[in-house]
């Protein structure tokens, strides 16, 4: 280690004793801290972790950056953020990162991605009447929402006379959709392991 640098590195030390920064230097640094509120503006009320950065209220009206163009975020109250200063001015504090919520469990749909619909599955009968026609049943089950408790009521309709080829009776078929349409604002990365079909 070179004399500038041991002296730099002692220097530092001397300031930062008690783990304290001088009140010149903490707009330098990112704080953690919590979102109160969102104003209709966009903006956020804030209190940091750190009560020395604007104190036990919190700051109120900070911009959200979100690091998207065109993108707006409405946080809810509890939200965890970071919080740093434009140019270090203690009058700069904008919000510019979030952590993740251990608690988001619904997956991002894109263009192109598979969706389930639900089932159907077909049955032949016979008519009661003279001569006796073909009696087909229909049976169309939407697939179960995995987030709402809406389970899938079969739909059943039946045809007379029907002529159904190409599948079999009493086996369930998966009906299957594509994404058609997104976002135009918003992409996503094509995972490297990803085949579109």
């Amino acid at each position: 280690m070179s004399t500038f640098v041991a002296a730099v590195s002692s220097a530092l030390a001397r300031l930062f004793e008690g783990r304290s920064a001088p009140a010149a230097l903490r707009t330098l640094a990112t704080y953690a801290g919590q979102i109160l509120s969102m104003r209709a503006a966009g903006t956020a009320d804030v209190v940091t972790d750190d009560e020395a950065i604007g104190g036990p209220g919190g700051l109120g009206g900070r911009p959200v950056l979100v690091g998207l163009p065109g993108v707006r975020l409405d946080l809810s109250g509890g939200d965890r953020v970071r919080l740093a200063f434009e140019a270090g001015s203690p009058e700069g504090a904008e919000v510019v990162s979030f952590e993740q919520d251990r608690g988001a469990d619904r997956a991002v749909a894109r263009r192109g991605d598979r969706v389930r619909i639900g089932t159907f599955v077909y049955t032949i009968g016979a008519s009661g009447g003279i001569p006796p026609l073909p009696l087909i049943n229909l049976s169309f089950t939407q697939a179960k929402s995995p987030y709402f408790d809406l389970d899938g009521v079969p739909i059943v309709a039946s045809l007379y006379g029907l002529i159904v080829s190409g599948i079999e009776p009493g086996v369930p078929y998966v009906v299957e959709a594509w994404i058609a349409t997104g976002s135009p604002e918003i992409s996503l990365r094509r995972l490297s392991t990803e085949t579109i079909p």
